[in-house]
């Protein structure tokens, strides 16, 4: 059996996948294959269980899950409702093996779908999950097999049962749902039988197979059958087939009309098992690939009798009530919120709130927050959300508190609407990932959403955020105080983005909504590089060094334009490179600094713009700037005159002897010169921003230049040269692989380390298995790079460029602050999940699985502990929702 502890000493440790899908038809058509496939009792008609082939060495671990479950998406052909789920496994490739080849022998199949409950101090999930295992192992003499497999969704466990007995299985289920050593909070089993029983084929009673389940159970206790149409008359016909049939074999049934979803349902009790394939194989009756002319939906339960589940069983462990940590801070943010705008609306005479088109879905999605806040199997989903709503309450709050918000026209109104339609696409894809809640759905969800994965995600950028912040280990609930949420929502194609929904009056983000195209989430290899990413641009102020980008930033543009300005005297003077630099630097203007400003993007292009570029450079069309300009020009020829009077060049005096020349005399593109500043003061800043969350990406998993450029390729969905060429073309692009290129290779800036770099980026990607994703795209990356790198064409002038790497250079420095292990454990989960590859990985994914839980639950105590402390419960002394 598989030992979620076990280490990779294991022999012949293979990774299986299985996929687990659920067929209901609603329209005529043929199945082809039986092999592995079952009659299933519920809404579905089928279950059918496969194996992933982990064969392809381009695609990770978790890429083949997603790819797979694309191939069920595109293979719909409008004849059946298809719902999928996958579930992992990690042990001896024989043991594996067996337990599939032997669970051929067994008539009947069962997957329980099991959810553990979630306490603050469990230790790990995965000790509670191990003592499921190990009494399912010891259970064998039961004749029945099963084996646990570990979920990425809402669920933790899922078991595959093989038995010639329902009720034999059913004991043991019993069991684990009412025992305490298993903490189990919901547990949901499919149940079904071998789809190779079919009355068409009357021999299949003779088989050795069926002859194994009739001799252990010949019938079951209580059958029921839900019917519904649109036609109480198609329903009663249905009805009337099923009694022939029933009353022939003298079997016991009831027929009820009902007043809820369904029409009626036929309660039948022990139903011989002949008499049950009968009626689930014959197209007039329930005939479960076959579409009912009447239009007659049915679904099915099966009962068993509590004395004969439960009266050998030891009930000293049981439960005799599920207890369940009281948690009421969803219901409490509410609660304040609707408190705050009834007071507000009851305050102003003509409220525009009342009609912001945004509240109303606002409530809807908090009201069914709070029902997920009290469901013990959507705890991943809730913890995910749970932060993310305390700082959206804080957000309106403050609109609140303004005295001229406008709920319709102010611009954030936009992006609330934007976090809404994230936290709905949230909410839905989490709800079709719930297994339990897919036998009442009629409509499938767009993607797989991975839960677990997410509530990773989202712990991951928390963590890092406090840890950026200089905070060492262990997290305390103060250091969120003011650290940004992330709150992490699928899409269905797209880049990954991050918007920035809520900002403090400090200028300080507290909430970030990210956008994650579905198959990216199954990628974590190239995924968490783009989160550390992200996160650096809303963490880590200290090691940021604002200021210090904003002096360089001034320098870099005061030296550039200058020169640009003065380049016709230069020209005209015969000055040379090193004495124009000189005489530029004893012109240099201090960068002007202001208390006032933190010196964040918006501060730092209004200081320059307003400070350097139009009060010293004069750089618009008005008789003020022309004056500016000629003082430039005075100063510039009297520094001239300064810097030469040493007698090295006696004739630049003799020509101006009074030290002043008219302006009019030089000419130059006053318009070129504006246009190329508005350009590249936005293409800097930009550089600045982006290159500075890279080399913290970098440092935070310790990426080299390889993993770089394959993470940018991946990322930017750059599938084909053409694409490629495009993202080239993009001065901003090329410049920011340079920069990081040049910080990845060489400390000291000597451009022939950049070149050797990407030569040696050239060839490891040269030595890849010739099935290695984008192997050809990444060697074309490194190739244009080393090209366009030696010819230096259409580059940023070297000024900006040296500056660029002198703000990363002092970043890097500043990074060495921070306690030295404070990102080992994001380093080995990156590391891992860039090893999982194929089905005989390199390291254990269990080990990796236990990693990513003990980041889930570090974040998840520190969010708890902190809004028990900041959420309070009050007394509701107003009323609440709108009131006039």
């Amino acid at each position: 059996m598989m030992n979620m502890t076990n280490s990779i000493d294991t022999p012949n440790p293979v990774i299986d996948i299985r996929r687990i899908a659920l067929r209901k038809a609603f329209r005529q058509i043929e199945e082809k294959n039986k092999q592995n496939t079952w009659n299933a009792f519920g809404y579905y008609d089928r279950l059918e269980i496969s194996q992933i082939k982990l064969d392809n060495k381009s695609l990770s671990t978790l890429q083949a899950i997603q790819e797979d479950a694309s191939g069920i998406s595109r293979s719909l052909d409008g004849t059946s409702k298809v719902h999928v789920f996958y579930a992992l496994a990690y042990d001896n490739i024989s043991t594996i093996s067996d337990f599939w080849n032997n669970s051929t022998a067994y008539p009947i199949c069962l997957v329980s779908i099991v959810h553990v409950r979630n306490e603050q101090n469990d230790e790990s999930i995965i000790k509670r999950l191990n003592n499921i295992k190990d009494y399912i192992t010891s259970q064998k003499a039961k004749g029945y097999i099963a084996y646990p497999y570990i979920t990425l969704d809402c669920s933790d466990i899922v078991v595959f049962w093989f038995s010639s007995s329902f009720q034999e299985v059913m004991k043991t289920i019993y069991q684990l749902c009412t025992w305490a050593r298993f903490a189990v909070s919901d547990m949901f089993t499919i149940y079904s039988y071998s789809s190779q029983f079919d009355s068409s084929n009357p021999s299949y009673s003779e088989t050795e197979l069926f002859q194994r389940w009739k001799n252990a159970e010949p019938f079951l206790d209580c059958l029921q059958v839900y019917l519904r149409s649109t036609s109480v008359a198609n329903v009663n016909s249905k009805y009337l087939k099923m009694q022939s049939v029933l009353k022939d074999n003298n079997v016991m049934h009831e027929y009820f009309y009902l007043a809820g979803q369904d029409d009626a349902v036929i309660s039948i009790r022990k139903i011989p098992i002949e008499v049950l394939v009968q009626i689930f194989s014959e197209k007039e009756l329930l005939g479960t690939i076959s579409a009912d002319n009447n239009n007659v939906s049915a679904h099915t339960n099966i009962a068993f009798p509590y004395n004969s589940i439960a009266d050998d069983i030891d009930h000293t462990d049981e439960i005799s009530g599920q207890k369940m940590l009281k948690n009421d801070m969803a219901y409490n943010l509410l609660t304040r919120i609707q408190r705050k705008i009834s007071l507000k609306v009851a305050s102003e005479k003509t409220s525009l709130l009342k009609n912001a088109t945004w509240l109303p879905p606002y409530f809807e999605l908090f009201n069914e927050f709070c029902n997920t806040e009290v469901s013990a199997t959507s705890h991943d989903i809730y913890m995910q959300v749970l932060f993310c709503q305390y700082r959206f309450v804080e957000l309106i709050e403050n609109m609140l508190d303004e005295d001229s918000y406008s709920a319709e026209y102010d611009d954030r109104s936009n992006i609330i609407r934007q976090f809404l339609h994230g936290w709905s696409q949230l909410s839905f894809h989490a709800m079709h990932s719930e297994f339990q809640l897919t036998q009442s759905f009629d409509i499938n969800r767009l993607y797989l959403f991975p839960a677990k994965l997410c509530l990773f995600y989202s712990a991951f950028m928390q963590l890092i955020a406090i840890s950026l912040q200089e905070q060492s280990f262990p997290f305390k609930a103060e250091h969120i105080m003011d650290s940004c949420a992330f709150f992490i929502t699928p899409v269905v194609d797209s880049d990954a983005t991050f918007t920035a929904i809520y900002q403090n009056k400090k200028q300080h983000v507290k909430l970030v909504l990210g956008e994650v195209p579905a198959d990216l989430l199954y990628a974590p290899q190239y995924l968490l590089p783009v989160l550390v990413h992200e996160t650096a641009h809303y963490s880590g102020k200290d090691i940021r060094s604002r200021k210090e980008r904003y002096k360089l930033l001034w320098t870099s543009f005061y030296y550039e334009y200058a020169q640009m300005l003065l380049e016709p005297w230069i020209r005209i003077l015969g000055i040379n490179e090193n004495d124009t630099e000189s005489i530029l630097k004893s012109m240099y203007p201090p960068p002007y600094e202001n208390d006032s400003h933190n010196y964040a993007s918006v501060d730092t292009i209004e200081l320059i713009e307003s400070h350097l570029l139009r009060d010293i450079f004069g750089l618009e069309d008005n008789l003020l700037n022309e004056l500016q300009i000629r003082n430039l020009e005075n100063l510039f020829l009297s520094k001239v005159l300064s810097h030469f009077n040493t007698g090295t060049n006696f004739s630049l005096i003799k020509a101006f002897p009074n030290g002043i020349v008219p302006s009019t005399k030089v000419k130059w593109n006053h318009q070129t010169i504006v246009n190329l500043l508005i350009t590249n003061k936005e293409l800097m800043l930009s550089l600045y921003k982006e290159c500075f969350s890279d080399i913290v990406m970098l440092y935070v998993l310790q990426m080299d230049a390889c993993e770089y450029l394959e993470c940018s390729l991946f990322i930017h969905r750059i599938r084909n040269k053409a694409e490629l060429n495009r993202q080239l073309e993009k001065q901003e692009n090329l410049e920011r692989f340079y920069a990081i290129i040049r910080y990845c290779s060489d400390p000291e800036h000597k451009e022939n380390h950049q070149i050797d770099c990407l030569t040696d980026c050239y060839r490891k990607f040269e030595k890849l298995d010739d099935q290695y994703p984008n192997k050809v795209l990444l060697k074309c990356l490194a190739d244009y790079l080393l090209v366009r790198l030696k010819s230096n064409e259409d580059r940023l002038p070297d000024r900006f460029q040296n500056s660029l790497n002198d703000y990363l250079t002092k970043c890097r420095k500043a990074m060495d602050n921070i306690p030295e292990d404070s990102f080992t454990a994001y380093r080995d989960i990156y590391k891992d999940f860039r090893s999982l590859q194929g089905r005989e990985p390199v390291i254990n994914p269990i080990s990796t699985y236990i990693k990513c839980s003990y980041v889930t639950h570090d974040f998840i105590t520190i969010v708890q502990d902190f809004l028990r402390e900041n959420i309070k419960e009050t007394p509701c002394n107003y009323p609440l929702g709108f009131t006039d």
